[in-house]
């Protein structure tokens, strides 16, 4: 007799004589698999997700890495599985692993390290900043992936598949943005300038000052100037009075007119 075990396929056959025994053992088709993963650089990449497809393509086996990057799985079938890596729901790393030949590898995924130093416009660390990364999508919208604050440094450190990406960082009065395509372990500088909502509002107090205190100013420069010329009239109304060019009548309404202007361009000052 032939005895064939399966679990959806053949996992073992074994043929046996019942004239000479009538217990048979029949060794299946069963092994491990253990996958070790890693960054570009060598991290390890814990929790992601590994989904393992046998060869007929039904998903086999569904798992997350452990702190170490690490994932094995006991009494698996022996077969050909394609296995795909994901880190922050985008595929990483892709491929087929032969356990005929092969129960243990390590793969180096596609995911990166981001740092970003953020600082004021006059290089001011901004310690304790909102930076909010974005991830743009192949439809064109952007995925927030990450809302944190900056550390003791002004900096913030990530890991994250390859891909475009815009930072934003703010800070009180400071803002600023940044586009990234990240395709490979990256540091990169966020200069924050002041926000121009900062600027309008400074300009919308300081413009009305600024007016005001032009106006003073021209005002305070032309009144000596009035006064002067006024002075320079009646000097020369008494000039034309003496030499009788003007009659007493018209000379003494004149200057009534006149000190009365140079009292109300000089006030107390010409008491």
């Amino acid at each position: 007799y032939q005895v064939r075990v399966m679990a959806g396929k053949t996992i073992g056959i074994h043929t046996v004589d019942l004239q000479k025994t009538k217990s048979v053992t029949v060794q299946c088709n069963r092994t491990s698999m253990a996958l070790t993963l890693l960054t570009w650089s060598g991290e390890p990449l814990p929790e992601a997700t590994i989904l393992a497809y046998d060869s007929d393509g039904n998903l086999f086996l569904k798992d997350r890495a452990d702190r170490k990057g690490m994932v094995k799985w006991e009494g698996i079938y022996l077969d050909n599985y394609t296995i795909y890596v994901e880190w922050m729901g985008t595929e990483v790393w892709s491929g087929i692993i032969n356990l005929h030949e092969n129960r243990e590898r390590t793969i180096r995924c596609q995911v990166y390290r981001l740092t970003l130093e953020c600082t004021s416009l006059f290089g001011k660390k901004l310690i304790g900043a909102d930076v909010i990364l974005k991830r743009e999508t192949s439809r064109r919208e952007n995925i927030v992936v990450l809302h944190s604050e900056t550390d003791e440094k002004g900096n913030i450190s990530m890991l994250l598949p390859y891909g475009s990406y815009e930072a934003s960082c703010s800070y009180g009065v400071y803002s600023g943005s940044t586009r990234i395509i990240l395709e490979g372990d990256r540091v990169e500088k966020l200069v924050c300038s002041i926000r121009f909502d900062v600027w309008a509002s400074m300009i919308a107090v300081i413009l009305p000052i600024v007016i005001f205190t032009v106006f003073l100013e021209r005002r305070n420069l032309r009144t000596p100037l009035e006064i002067r010329r006024y002075k320079i009239m009646l000097s020369k109304l008494e000039s034309m009075y003496r030499t009788g060019q003007v009659k007493y009548k018209i000379y003494r309404k004149i200057r009534e007119e006149l000190e009365a202007k140079i009292m109300e361009l000089g006030g107390r000052e010409m008491k």
